[in-house]
């Protein structure tokens, strides 16, 4: 062994010898200016040392210069000199830096080192190549379609800006055959060739892709030989059995041009079967940059069948996209790979994560691994003449991870080599092997390593070195402290690869972390033990984000479809970035977020499948089906330890369950909002919530179960229903209606649902919780007052007359006294209640000012009805208060222009729809609203179908299936225009008188003007105001402020004042802006209005229609007057722009939209399209009412989507509140009231 080792030395030295004598006194410089000269060059270097030559190389075809020059100095030293200066001070020709190195010396046919590669005859140059002067502005077209001449491909580029003629068309190949799907066109200049690839590369022609590139490109990547650089191949893993290498072409095409594709094929093994595709294939790209550019692009994206291909239908794959080694290397590397992969696993001793990985991306913190490799060491014990017959002999028995002999590496750099590692630790004894880990995925290292020692003595004195480097760096850690410091980090420092007793153990750079090796299952165990370490330590739970997340390629997503497997990966990816990005979120241990849940589920249904969960998962359990908890997840919380169960509480383990709803579609059998498919679950124990999450995601007894429960809950109402002696038509109704869900569930459990519950660990927000646990402490703690009570508590509870405090009692009578009058009571009054929750009624009114204003923000439906009531109210005064409304935009310019219009008296809330709808009635009776802004009775009901899966012309004639289908489901006859054979469901969703409809922008215009000829001096609108901030005065003798007035903007650089007595804020998604605290937030909704191609009945419908994938969209469709339909989408959360004139919409939205409601309606998609819009609808209200501490300051706003429906009610209770000085006995607006949304 060590004669080999000597032998080894001498080579590595006569090595080095020889690259020194390359290293003479001629440097090459690149990165030249083309203008420079020999002369510049040699003038240039002579500065720093004598210069024996210096030449600029220059093209043999052109003369120019090619960027690259030689500078030849008299000694080796100077050129040394000349190389160090310029590393220190850089050099700068014509700004551009100049780049410096040795140059290559030309082999020698004497060197006896090195052997002389054979001489090939040289090649004959193709000049038609190289120098076609047309070649710059030839563009050379590939993947033309086979069946077409030369006046069709003619046609095709004439368009094209500069096209000139066909230069050649069919090309020849090699074999001097004629290629009819290849081309070169000739352009004017080099500038319209290029445009013509930039428009037409990647574009469809008859059905074929055609790829475009400069031929004077393509000449030059091929100059070499008869095809570029194979740096450029890309091979694609995990490809579908039926991919084409159409489909491939389409896929990385866009990316840049393709010279060839490859998808190899297994023989077939018996005669006459198809060959099969092995799964992979290769795609040659032209250079390097665009094979770099579809990697990033392609790679882990989906591939899946064609359109229409239903036998292929989830199928779809991703694919893994990297570069193609030859086959001499991937046979060389394979061996290694499989060896690396086959034997590893290990974890050193240490509880904290001591590795010092810095640049790696093993993923096993705190372990390390052991090497079983059968291989011997190549470098110990291999000669160049080693004879054949070795191979035969048995390899030796490598010692086992327990011996120590084989040590664990981390910190390795990225590109070091294994024969680098070996020489590095040949210095402490002999090795049987070295090896460095590689990622399967990409053949790439990483970061870690194996070396082994025939004598474990030399392994110990690695060790040994080890551990002094990592004393002298963290100081002395084996005496652990008695309590573990919770402040205490895990050192990130490394050893200085400067100090001397580094050196041995630095590569590259870097100090290597050395431990030992230990076995694989050594290995779990410890992995297991430092990961449940830093689990308590994570305070903020992330380690079950994972928790209930199915990845690709694991048996259970064999279970799903490609799609499902998607959605949750990107939920996990989404959840992710989310938790990263603020650190306030954390993961709950007992709230579980869960998904896809069916539409028919209740709450209670929820919480019976989270009992069944848990009762069925412990079965399991004993039954040996399932595996249990782990002994550390059954530990019990202290938490739970804490909790105590109130008196008389029944045991249960679920705290809450929760479904999310839209309030404003109300189901007509259960009396609530219709679910959006998702909810929550509130556990009382993680064990439990882990127990629901590993039994009841993704499995497909799940929904058969909830369609039960459903269903015995739906009896129990019917049953109800039934014993109800004397039956209303209403109640009867309702019997109806149970009775159709009943058997519409039943015919819908005979089919089998592709769609699972997606059920995680729910996200939370510290701050939200703690403020939400303070408010239920107050709560508690905090009498209920009157005006908070619930709405149901209101109208059960009997009248009885309330008590009335001294204080109270005091105020009113004093009020009495005095006459009513405008604003009296809430300008300039003094607060003389105990309470800081003064409402309107409480302050004393005062005739201090002269006149009285009343500013209203925002020209909306709210500001504007708000308006017209102020006008119409008894209190109002023509000669004391003056209104003045400001629009930053135009009247109705946001959503009170673009809604649909309903009006109904089952909206939401029911304290506004009620009133409201009798004053739509009377508003219409009094100002002619039929003719003015539309009103008419509609019929409304939910319609629940599926898309069409292809249009055809006959789609006019009802199907007898259709009829039949109608007429089971009992589907209005005026509903003719709706394609009765997509129909599943009708539901009307009230009696017809109910439910009614205006035109929301004639509306608006309407209330206003009307608003204006009732008050016409004292009514000022002012468009184009956007309002910048309220200006408030704090009071001498409290704690409140008052308003004093508004300051708003009519230009970028002017802006006015204007007193105020009283600010409505009426801004709908902007009012926040104005009011800090304010909950609205804002949503965008996209909308049309269609001119249909036949008669359309005054028919509202909320539809839900579902695709062939399952997904489901919710447009709604509104008939208008004149034979028009109004249709609007789902909302997204595009941010608010700063004016609503500003707002833009999405041409993709409004495309589904279109598509929606014409795959349903033949009349709507043969109808022309007159609109198309978008606007912003406020969310989290209704808000109306004053702000407390703020005096003279009212909020009305956050109306959802009903605010032309309860803009009526709003408008007559604002103007009760600040005209009236109070709200009568028929409010009951107390929940609505701004401070219980808001801190202040």
């Amino acid at each position: 062994m060590a004669a080999k080792r000597k032998r080894e030395e001498n080579s590595t030295t006569l090595t080095n010898e020889s690259k020194q004598e390359g290293e003479g006194g001629t440097l090459f410089v690149s990165n030249l200016p083309y203008t420079a000269t020999s002369v510049d060059l040699q003038t240039l270097f002579s500065d720093i040392a004598p210069v024996r030559s210096a030449f600029v190389v220059l093209d043999k075809e052109t003369g120019k210069s090619k960027g690259v020059g030689y500078v030849s100095f008299a000694i080796r030293e100077d050129a040394k000199l000349a190389i160090e200066h310029i590393e220190k001070n850089g050099f700068v020709l014509d700004k551009r830096n100049l780049r410096v190195e040795y140059a290559d010396r030309k082999s020698d046919a004497n060197d006896s080192l090195t052997p002389s590669k054979p001489k090939h005859p040289r090649q004959p140059l193709n000049r038609s190549k190289i120098s076609d002067p047309l070649a710059i502005r030839t563009v050379s077209v590939s993947g033309l379609p086979v069946g077409i001449d030369s006046k069709v491909l003619w046609k095709k580029f004439r368009k094209c800006n500069g096209a000139e003629k066909i230069l050649q068309w069919p090309l020849k190949t090699e074999s001097d055959e004629e290629d009819k799907t290849r081309a070169e066109i000739l352009f004017s200049t080099p500038a319209t060739a290029q445009e013509a690839i930039s428009h037409l590369h990647a574009h469809i022609f008859k059905g074929s892709l055609m790829s475009l590139v400069l031929k004077k490109r393509l000449d030059t990547l091929v100059k070499s030989g008869n095809a570029p650089s194979k740096a450029s191949r890309l091979i694609v893993r995990n490809l579908p059995w039926n991919t084409t290498e159409d489909d491939l072409r389409r896929l990385f095409l866009p990316h840049g041009p393709i010279y060839s594709i490859t998808i190899p094929v297994s023989p077939p093994r018996e005669e006459g079967e198809q060959p099969r595709a092995k799964g992979f294939g290769f795609v040659w790209m032209l250079n390097k940059q665009d094979a770099e550019k579809a990697i990033g692009n392609t790679d882990g994206t989906t591939l899946g069948p064609k359109n229409g291909d239903s036998n292929a239908k989830g199928k779809e794959r991703i694919i893994a996209v990297d570069w193609a080694l030859s086959k001499e290397k991937w046979n060389a590397e394979k061996p290694k790979i499989e060896e690396v992969d086959g034997s590893e696993g290990g974890s050193d001793e240490g509880e904290e994560d001591n590795s010092h990985d810095t640049g790696s991306d093993d993923d096993d913190e705190g372990s390390s691994e052991s090497h079983n490799s059968n291989s011997e060491d190549e470098g110990d014990g291999e000669l160049s003449n080693r004879d054949e017959s070795d191979a035969s002999h048995d390899k030796p028995q490598l010692p086992a991870p327990e011996t120590g002999n084989t040590l664990f590496i981390r910190n390795l750099p990225f590109t070091a080599t294994e024969d680098e590692l070996r020489i590095l630790f040949r210095t402490f004894g002999s090795l049987r092997y070295a090896r460095i880990t590689l990622d399967p995925a990409t053949g790439r290292s990483r970061g870690t390593g194996f070396v082994c020692f025939w004598n474990k003595e030399d392994a110990d004195k690695v060790i040994e070195k080890a551990d002094l480097l990592k004393m002298e760096t963290n100081g002395d850690q084996t005496a652990a402290p008695e309590k573990k410091n919770p402040f205490k980090l895990a050192s990130i420092l490394t050893p200085d690869p400067s100090s001397s007793l580094a050196q041995s153990l630095v590569l590259h750079g870097r100090t290597l972390d050395i431990t030992r090796a230990v076995t694989r299952e050594e290995a779990g165990r410890l992995r297991e033990e430092g990961e449940k370490a830093r689990q308590k330590q994570d305070k903020r739970n992330l380690y079950l984000m994972r928790e209930g997340v199915i990845f690709p390629n694991t048996p259970a997503a064999d279970t799903l479809t490609p799609i499902e497997v998607e959605k949750r990966v990107n939920s996990f990816n989404t959840r992710r970035q989310l938790v990263r990005s603020n650190p306030s979120l954390y993961i709950s241990k007992t709230r579980l977020s869960v998904r896809q849940i069916p539409s028919f589920a209740t709450e209670r249904t929820l919480k019976r499948l989270a009992l069944y969960a848990i009762r069925v998962f412990e079965d399991e359990v004993k039954n040996g089906t399932r595996e249990g908890l782990s002994a550390d997840e059954l530990k019990e919380d202290e938490d739970i330890k804490k909790l105590k169960r109130k008196k008389g509480e029944r045991p249960t383990a679920v705290r809450q369950a929760k479904i999310v709803r839209i309030l404003e579609k109300v189901d007509p059998i259960t009396g609530k909002g219709r679910s959006k498919g998702y909810g929550f679950l509130e556990m009382i124990s993680h064990q439990d919530a882990l127990r629901v999450i590993r039994w009841a995601n993704n499995n497909p007894t799940v929904e058969p179960l909830m369609r039960d429960w459903w269903q015995e809950e739906l009896k129990d109402i019917l049953k109800k229903e039934e014993d109800v002696e004397s039956k209303s038509e209403e109640q009867q109704t309702k019997i109806n209606r149970i009775k159709n869900r009943l058997a519409e569930l039943k015919e819908e459990g005979l089919k089998k649902s592709q769609r699972t519950l997606i059920i995680e660990f729910s996200i939370e927000n510290i701050q939200v919780v703690r403020r939400r646990g303070e408010r239920e402490t107050t709560i508690r703690r905090e009498p209920k007052a009157e005006d908070v009570r619930s709405e149901k508590d209101l109208e059960t509870r009997p009248t009885k007359k309330r008590r009335v405090s001294v204080t109270e009692s005091t105020i009113e009578q004093k009020a009495a006294a005095k006459p009513i009058n405008s604003v009296g009571s809430i300008i300039e009054c003094k607060f003389e209640c105990t309470t800081a929750r003064a409402s309107f009624n409480q302050l004393k009114m005062s005739n201090a000012f002269q006149e009285r204003r009343i500013v209203i923000i925002g020209g909306g439906i709210i500001g504007c009805t708000t308006a017209y009531y102020l006008t119409r109210h008894p209190g109002f005064s023509k000669t004391d208060i003056h209104i003045t409304l400001l629009e930053a935009s135009t009247i109705a310019a946001g959503a009170s222009g673009k809604a649909g219009g309903l009006v109904a008296k089952w909206a939401y809330p029911r304290e506004l729809s009620l009133i409201s709808f009798s004053e739509h009635e009377r508003l219409a009776n009094l100002h002619d609203g039929a003719n003015r802004w539309g009103w008419r009775k509609v019929a409304c009901g939910q319609w629940e179908g599926r898309t069409r899966e292809k249009i055809t012309d006959d789609d006019s004639k009802k199907s007898l299936h259709g009829r039949v289908q109608a007429h089971n489901l009992d589907l209005p006859t005026d509903l003719d225009w709706i394609d009765e054979g997509l129909t599943h469901a009708y539901e009307p969703m009230a009696s017809f008188g109910d439910t009614a409809q205006v035109h929301p922008y004639d509306f608006t215009k309407s209330m206003i003007a009307l608003a204006q000829t009732s008050a016409p001096e004292r009514v000022e609108v002012i468009q184009g105001a956007k309002a910048m901030s309220i200006e408030k005065k704090q009071l001498l003798d409290n704690e409140a402020e008052r308003v004093t007035g508004v300051v708003y903007a009519i230009s970028d650089s002017h802006t006015v004042h204007i007193p105020a007595d009283v600010v409505i804020l009426a801004a709908g998604p902007w009012s926040p802006e104005l009011h800090r605290g304010l909950p609205v937030t804002a949503i965008r909704a996209h909308s049309i209005v269609i001119e249909p191609s036949a008669m359309i009945s005054p028919h509202v419908l909320f539809t839900s229609i579902r695709d062939d994938s399952g997904d489901e969209s919710t447009p709604e469709i509104y008939p208008r007057p004149h034979n028009r339909v109004y249709a609007c989408g789902p909302g997204d959360e595009e941010p608010l722009p700063e004016l609503a004139a500003n707002v833009k919409i999405s041409p993709d939205a409004i495309s589904k939209l279109r598509k929606l409601v014409g795959d349903i309606s033949r009349p709507l998609r043969e109808g022309k399209v007159e609109i198309e819009q978008a606007c912003y609808l406020p969310l989290g209200g209704p808000i109306i009412g004053s702000v407390e501490n703020v005096q003279g300051l009212v909020i009305a706003t956050g109306h959802t989507c009903w605010g032309i429906c309860n803009a009526p009610a709003t408008g007559k209770a604002v103007a009760d509140l600040v005209v009236g000085g109070s709200l009568g006995k028929t409010w009951k607006l107390a929940k609505l009231e701004p401070r219980h949304f808001m801190g202040s």
